[in-house]
């Protein structure tokens, strides 16, 4: 326990008495920005639970695994065939069952990036749904 001098006022609170502003505003700041990190992981798994439960169903991909040439060609193709529309929609299929990697390498081998950028447009569509639906963005 702290001694105390007869004015009530212990050795810890002359020290703070002592000591600089400027070195008592940084300790009081420090000792905020560690409350405020510490409540925050406190909170953050109740919050996220539903964005958690979302982000463990995404699938992991390689960084940029190279699907063979014969494959990207026969489905660059088929592709090319589609009208616009179709081949965007088409472009999302693979997207969704070969991979987004797989996908781009189809679009940029057409040389079509309009189509490139409309499939990227609809998958961020579909993720922002998927966060919205579970509530994730609220």
């Amino acid at each position: 326990m702290a001694e105390e001098f007869g004015n009530g006022i212990n050795h810890e609170q002359e020290d703070i008495l002592d000591a600089p502003a400027e070195e008592i505003r940084e300790e009081t700041l420090e000792a905020a920005v560690s409350y405020e990190h510490e409540v925050k992981r406190e909170e953050a798994p109740a919050e996220n639970r539903d964005f958690q439960s979302l982000l463990k169903r995404v699938e992991a991909h390689a960084p940029n695994p190279v699907a063979p040439i014969q494959e990207v060609r026969s489905d660059a193709d088929r592709t090319a065939a589609l009208d616009e529309e179709s081949r965007i929609t088409h472009l999302v299929s693979l997207a969704e069952t070969k991979g987004v990697p797989h996908a781009v390498q189809v679009a940029r081998s057409l040389k079509d990036f309009y189509a490139l950028d409309m499939m990227h447009d609809e998958l961020a569509e579909q993720f922002h749904a998927a966060l919205d639906k579970g509530n994730a963005l609220r």
